[in-house]
């Protein structure tokens, strides 16, 4: 849970995790809420917190932006 803390706090977002085989998309720091103690983090999605047990994120990951192609 350290190395899961130490990587969202220096991370730069949006990022994804993936938790129990879903996706789960964090668009900025503020979406996010990792609690100083205890396996727990809150992700907010669709006017709410998700709580999730951070022993069942398999992945965290940057998303990079699209880059838009001139026309």
């Amino acid at each position: 849970m350290d190395e899961l803390r130490r990587q969202l706090a220096t991370t730069q977002f949006p990022v994804s995790l993936r938790v129990d085989g879903k996706e789960i998309q964090i668009g900025s720091r503020e979406e996010l809420m990792v609690p100083p103690a205890g396996n727990l983090i809150c992700v907010y999605q669709e006017g709410a917190f998700e709580v999730i047990d951070a022993r069942h994120i398999a992945t965290l990951r940057r998303v990079k932006p699209s880059r838009r192609q001139a026309s």
